[in-house]
């Protein structure tokens, strides 16, 4: 089986589900939901660029969560059930609130929440912004991430919450 050439844009960000403040869970509870982190991935303007290869309407990305577990003093569980969330958006200054996952179906996601310390998957996009939400299934769980972004079409990804 041959693998995928590698997409030469990237970008990585370290995050947090953080006690009481970050870690509201999965979609069963849409307010907890948006507390979870979000992130703001933009595909940057074509017109910027005058090469013609940044000319297309798509792009090919691949997305990485993945859990950073340390050692196991607190709790037998060695990494949590996680999986992350993609929403197209035209908002690019502010958290997504409850209502807005009320009303709006994820563009893409990783799948079922598993228990791996990594999910992650390949995705064609629409050159627009989008927002990545990682969640844990469970509310109040704590821990620590990196989230990776790789694409064929230049990108930004930022932090909102």
């Amino acid at each position: 089986m041959n693998a995928l050439p590698p997409l030469p844009y990237q970008s990585e960000v370290d995050g947090v589900w953080k006690q009481g403040e970050s870690d509201g869970g999965s979609r069963n509870n849409l307010e907890l939901f948006s507390r979870n982190p979000q992130y703001l991935l933009t595909f940057k303007d074509k017109t910027s660029f005058a090469n013609d290869r940044f000319s297309k309407n798509s792009v090919s990305s691949t997305m990485t969560l993945c859990h950073i577990t340390l050692e196991r003093k607190q709790t037998d569980r060695a990494t949590l059930h996680i999986a992350f969330f993609v929403y197209e958006t035209d908002n690019l200054i502010e958290v997504l609130p409850p209502e807005y996952f009320l009303c709006v179906s994820p563009t893409a996601s990783s799948g079922s929440f598993v228990n791996r310390s990594k999910v992650e998957g390949r995705y064609k996009l629409k050159i627009g912004a989008y927002m990545i939400i990682p969640a844990t299934f469970l509310p109040f769980s704590s821990g620590t991430f990196t989230l990776t972004v790789s694409a064929d079409y230049p990108l930004m990804l930022t932090s909102i919450s």
